[in-house]
């Protein structure tokens, strides 16, 4: 099995995933910091055990990233036109 770096110091990225793929809601609260204890060992053990739940853990990161950064802009936009 190959070493795998953490996701939020950085990883390869491997794209995002298909629009019918299905998205697991406890990526999300990983990468929020909000999944709680033995979950979080769980899922920890199984993106590092498995590269597809790996590639689906980095999409889901880069999904969130693209999102907060969509949000950002909106409210630069709105704020700068004054609405």
């Amino acid at each position: 099995m190959k070493t795998k770096t953490h996701l939020i110091l950085g990883c390869p990225a491997f794209g995002t995933l298909p629009r019918n793929a299905e998205r697991d809601p406890r990526f999300i609260k990983y990468l929020l910091g909000e999944l709680q204890e033995p979950e979080r060992t769980k899922l920890e053990d199984q993106y590092l055990g498995d590269d597809e739940t790996f590639k689906r853990l980095v999409a889901a990161e880069e999904e969130l990233m693209f999102a907060t950064a969509f949000i950002a802009c909106l409210e630069t936009t709105a704020e700068l036109s004054g609405t």
